[in-house]
């Protein structure tokens, strides 16, 4: 984000070995080189940031397949993308999120679900509200601005069982994950959706956007809601005189 010329691009082995699993171009996009050291070539990548905050620091989640074909888990660099370490080794990490008011809180959509970290990536926790009500794997996340900063994610059943697949749940949290509402339910009226993916407008950052696979794309858009509670004053004073009340400020 602070270098805009600078892009990297993750790789996969079909018919042909790339040299190197990361290809990075520093004249945005017209020419490109092999950049990175010690990711196997065979990744599946799903998804690739940059620490807005510290560009040295970077992830790549990566598809473990049903039938391990493939390394999964998530890759943190610490050097700008030339050597990679390996978390969640055996797991579908599907997305992302760096909280843009904090760098250090990270959030991973895995197929373990929501794990959260608040160390920059050294270590993860499972978001066990999130675990509770969507009882399914984290496929898509994302953060929107604010203060806090929203969060929005999505569920998956991703059909191993081969029965039949249940629908996804998309949650939002307005304090760090630590409750969440739910804006779209697995029974929903209008049938199944499998989120792939989930999108905040950036122009319009109250509005999401959610790939729901069979339905095509939808759209949410949460609004601010602030009312104004007046709670108890300082006593009566005469006019003219300052007189203090207690306000309150909540978002329904």
């Amino acid at each position: 984000p602070k270098h805009t010329n600078t892009i990297y691009v993750n790789v996969y082995e079909v018919s042909t070995e790339p040299a190197e699993g990361i290809y990075a171009s520093s004249d945005g996009g017209a020419t490109w080189l092999p950049y990175s050291t010690d990711l196997p070539v065979n990744l599946f990548g799903m998804d690739l940031q940059v620490d807005p905050a510290d560009p040295a620091r970077m992830f790549l989640t990566a598809y473990q397949g049903f039938f391990g074909g493939t390394p999964g888990g998530l890759y943190r660099s610490l050097d700008r993308g030339l050597t990679w370490s390996q978390e969640f080794v055996g797991q579908d990490v599907h997305r992302i999120a760096i909280d843009p008011s904090n760098s250090s809180r990270v959030y991973v959509a895995a197929e373990s679900g929501l794990q959260v970290s608040d160390d920059g990536g050294d270590s993860f926790v499972a978001n066990n509200p999130f675990a509770i009500i969507a009882n399914d794997m984290a496929r898509s996340v994302g953060i929107g601005p604010g203060v806090p900063p929203p969060i929005y994610a999505a569920s998956l059943d991703p059909g191993y069982s081969f029965g039949i697949q249940r629908s996804s749940s998309i949650l939002r949290s307005v304090d760090a994950g630590a409750t969440w509402e739910v804006l779209r339910a697995p029974s929903d009226e209008l049938g199944p959706w499998y989120v792939g993916q989930l999108v905040l407008d950036p122009n319009r950052p109250s509005l999401l956007h959610a790939g729901t696979g069979a339905h095509g794309a939808a759209a949410f858009e949460v609004t601010p809601d602030l009312h104004v509670e007046i709670g108890d004053h300082s006593g009566i004073r005469p006019r003219g005189y300052e007189s203090s009340f207690d306000m309150r400020a909540v978002n329904k």
